[in-house]
């Protein structure tokens, strides 16, 4: 959200999921309220499904598209962000001084170090990594503190485990293996020692912000990848 030529503008950038359904009243309560621009990824883009979810559903058309699908998530999470930069730039608005934004928390895709910091260049933001899973509880299993070196885990609601895909033999730490996770904190349906086929290592127990909780790095890949 920022202001252009004295208007509040909305960018709302989604891709053709099942999620523009349930999105597609808060979009129109949008267009009512703000000057909204509804840019499309070009993820899933298929002109059948297209003409199901914008047409017979009578959502709203997006108003930019972005062909921004490159050969994996984090190349496909780059040109989002590098081309929604440019749309922001060609309605003349400088991210730097005409939003409030300061903070962003990046998860879902996964994105590269040099990602992160093209990121925070471009918008003038501190950009976090965040890790979470629906089996998990969502969002929020582990998140970067301000020094942005690594994940912490909250291990008094996980316990944290990286293994050898193969043997299933925890491996030393800063060895990369794949991420399990135990829940302690669930009754309804807890997990014990679920495997995420996420790979990943342990970076340190201990960090400059006082926190104690196990620090992972970025994730690396899938133990499952074909």
């Amino acid at each position: 959200m920022f202001k252009n030529n004295g208007k509040l503008k909305l960018m709302i950038i989604v891709g053709t999921r099942p999620e523009i359904i349930r999105l597609s009243e808060v979009i129109r309560k949008c267009r009512i309220y703000f000057d909204t621009l509804l840019v499309h990824t070009g993820q899933n883009y298929d002109y059948t499904l297209n003409e199901i979810f914008f047409k017979d559903l009578s959502l709203d058309n997006p108003d930019i598209y972005l062909n921004a699908v490159g050969k994996d998530l984090g190349e496909t999470m780059g040109n989002i962000i590098a081309k929604s930069y440019e749309v922001m730039k060609e309605t003349g608005v400088d991210p730097h001084k005409d939003t409030k934004l300061r903070v962003l928390a990046i998860g879902a895709e996964p994105h590269s170090e040099e990602q992160r910091q093209r990121i925070e260049k471009m918008l003038g933001v501190k950009a976090y990594n965040s890790f979470g899973m629906s089996e998990m509880c969502g969002p929020g299993v582990g998140f970067e503190c301000q020094e942005q070196n690594g994940l912490h885990f909250w291990e008094d609601y996980y316990i944290v485990e990286i293994v050898n895909p193969e043997t299933l033999e925890p491996v030393p730490d800063g060895e990369i293996g794949e991420l399990v996770l135990t829940t302690l904190n669930r009754e309804a349906m807890p997990l014990l020692r679920y495997r995420t086929r996420d790979l990943t290592r342990v970076l340190g127990r201990t960090c400059p912000c006082g926190r104690n909780h196990v620090r992972l790095d970025r994730m690396r890949g899938r133990s499952d990848d074909m």
